[in-house]
């Protein structure tokens, strides 16, 4: 069975239209994902993964329209 929702997670909106995610996940759950695009943004996320910096924008995708449901940003994101 196909999971309802897309998470997708980078650095900048750019970066992940440009060059693809950081990071990905499948949720059955609108709720699901929406939770896991806001923890994708965290510094527990980062020190989790052992990175230096927050990622900075994600976004739920509809798997079955290809539909942008949301877009989170970070509070320190970097524009670019």
């Amino acid at each position: 069975m196909k999971l309802k929702y897309t998470v997708q997670a980078a650095k900048t909106q750019f970066s992940l239209e440009s060059l693809g995610c950081d990071c990905d996940s499948q949720h059955d759950t609108l709720a699901e994902a929406t939770e896991r695009a806001k923890y994708y943004l965290t510094t527990r996320f980062a020190d989790v993964c052992e990175t230096y910096q927050t990622l900075g924008y994600s976004r739920v995708i509809n798997n079955k329209t290809g539909e942008i449901i949301s877009d989170y940003f970070a509070e320190n994101a970097q524009i670019d």
